[in-house]
């Protein structure tokens, strides 16, 4: 058996890199992260605020993030188990200075009610970011962005980022080596540990000396992510891609 090194992660810290561009975060913050999913990102962002909450509805993973965070005692971190349609019964009005939601908004369907939800959590002047995958394809976000950019003008937020994007160069090529060499390598079990999806690659026989190699080559080349000091490149907003968003409550909005 081998750990394939990044293999579930390695979109995750492309969009944990767009989020901290977009989005800066200060001790001061109170945060919540929408659609946590394992929580890497809920737990890489935690050091630089003052309380930071991770919300998802799959009850099972949320149970285990609490033991790991228990665990590890860290004390400005909460999971919780709650649909993004009703935050607004679980959490007071404007007590979030930041809300970020990655890679959710895709399996949703009611797009205009959970940013009406995110309104309602956010202090008025603070901030919303949001990234979907758009285009074609299963699992994309069907709204197309014109229609998302109304919505949330309805609701009272004021737009200061929207774009399509894609991974830059050096991000990209090293995603497809990476799924080109993962292929031999058969089947792939996953857990959740410390917050984070361990793949392991099972193999009938010995690990062959090339994935070997593979695997520290690996963690070498990402090291050249580093040179990409934006992490996207831009599209046009009818392309397929990552649909990003920074908007912020109304300063006179309830």
């Amino acid at each position: 058996m081998i750990e394939w090194p990044g293999a579930y992660h390695f979109g995750v810290r492309w969009r944990e890199r767009v989020l901290n561009h977009f989005m800066q975060f200060s001790s001061s913050d109170v945060v919540m992260d929408a659609g946590c999913g394992h929580g890497y990102i809920t737990q890489k962002i935690a050091s630089r605020t003052s309380r930071i909450v991770g919300v998802d509805i799959a009850s099972h993973t949320i149970v285990k993030l609490n033991e790991i965070k228990n665990r590890k005692g860290l004390k400005n971190i909460s999971f919780v188990v709650c649909d993004l349609n009703e935050l607004s019964n679980r959490f007071q009005r404007a007590s979030f200075d930041k809300v970020f939601c990655l890679d959710t908004l895709e399996h949703v369907r009611n797009f205009e009610n959970i940013m009406s939800e995110f309104h309602y959590l956010l202090k008025p002047g603070w901030e919303l970011f949001f990234a979907v995958p758009i285009g074609g394809g299963h699992g994309r976000f069907k709204l197309p962005p014109q229609e998302a950019k109304a919505v949330l003008d309805r609701i009272n937020f004021i737009l200061l980022v929207d774009k399509v994007i894609v991974q830059p160069l050096i991000t990209s090529s090293l995603g497809k080596l990476h799924n080109a060499l993962k292929q031999p390598t058969g089947r792939i079990t996953c857990e959740v540990d410390d917050f984070d999806r361990t793949h392991s690659f099972q193999v009938m026989h010995n690990v062959p000396w090339y994935l070997l190699l593979w695997k520290i080559a690996f963690q070498c080349l990402n090291i050249l992510i580093f040179l990409e000091k934006i992490p996207y490149r831009e599209v046009g907003l009818g392309d397929s891609g990552e649909f990003v968003v920074l908007a912020k409550k109304s300063v006179g909005a309830p």
